[in-house]
């Protein structure tokens, strides 16, 4: 499992990283605790202890105050909260760290109301944070530039439009499984993702999850170690490395197979996105849309097509 297989809270994330930071410097928790004191908290060893194990919350005011504690510690080249975790909220609801410094961001602005507003996606449990959408956004001199919001954006349209293409075809893939998955982001997710082809448009990583899950009513993780481990299977006498290799290789190329036989009806898809790929209001519009909405525009594009 890569570093990121979990969502956590954030204070354990940041726990977590406080102890690499430690054994890369050779440092001791009371070392720690002294960087703390000299930033203006009131950190014995057993506070950095408790932080490293989850067993501590952290304060805005600490959170405010760590860059100061490593730098007191010596400084790290590395960023205490990773961009690529999951941080638990609340109950179910996630955000990806590389979302955080934008969620922040809204403390410090005022908030317009929209309809088009699309932060929290029920469907996912995830809070994207994207942004207002509509003219609000373009109001805030504090945003990030426009080509690192289209950059985000685009991000997101990808993911809704593997999302519609599960509604039309591969529908036996419980979205809510696909979700922890991408989420877990195993290794052989990554890798199959690597190999496999699919139109321009599409999350390249979501997509082939989609689709394992569509066929084997599972992960690829977890079908591949079904194959390997299978008593009396074609891969009887082979080691349990080399027949999780074997299976590797039957599963890209089976979900390689499935995603060529609905090729053209995804890039039908695709095509009407791409369309708008620099029309940012548009693609705000259709992430926000539910995916009856979306189903309609497809059908709609098909029909003046022809």
């Amino acid at each position: 499992m890569t570093s990121n297989s979990k969502h956590q809270p954030l204070a354990q994330i940041i726990g977590e990283r406080l102890k690499v930071f430690r054994d890369e410097r050779e440092l001791r928790q009371s070392d720690i605790a002294r960087a703390a004191v000299a930033a203006g908290l009131q950190w014995a060893r057993s506070s950095v202890a408790a932080l490293e194990t989850g067993a501590r919350n952290l304060s805005v005011e600490e959170l405010i105050l760590l860059p100061a504690v490593i730098a007191n510690a010596g400084g790290w080249d590395k960023p205490l909260i990773p961009n690529d975790a999951v941080v638990t909220l609340t109950g179910d609801i996630r955000i990806r760290t590389e979302n955080l410094p934008e969620a922040f961001s809204r403390l410090f602005e005022p908030e317009e109301a929209s309809d088009d507003a699309k932060f929290f996606d029920p469907d996912e449990n995830e809070l994207m944070v994207l942004g207002q959408a509509s003219g609000s956004r373009h109001s805030r001199g504090s945003r990030k530039s426009e080509e690192t919001y289209l950059h985000g954006l685009r991000a997101n349209v990808k993911r809704s439009t593997v999302r519609l293409a599960r509604e039309l075809y591969y529908r036996n893939a419980e979205w809510r499984h696909v979700m922890d998955a991408a989420f877990a982001r195993s290794d052989l997710d990554i890798k199959i993702a690597d190999r496999i082809d699919a139109p321009d448009g599409l999350d390249e990583f979501l997509l082939p999850v989609v689709v394992a899950h569509h066929l084997y009513g599972r992960s690829a993780e977890e079908e591949r170690d079904r194959r390997a481990d299978k008593e009396g299977s074609t891969y009887a006498g082979r080691s349990r490395q080399s027949a999780r290799g074997h299976a590797t290789r039957e599963l890209i190329f089976e979900i390689q197979d499935a995603i060529a036989e609905r090729w053209e009806e995804l890039r039908q898809i695709t095509s009407e996105v791409r369309l708008h790929w620099d029309d940012v209001s548009w693609l705000e519009h259709w992430y926000a849309s539910p995916i009856t909405s979306q189903i309609r525009v497809i059908e709609e594009s098909k029909g003046e097509g022809g």
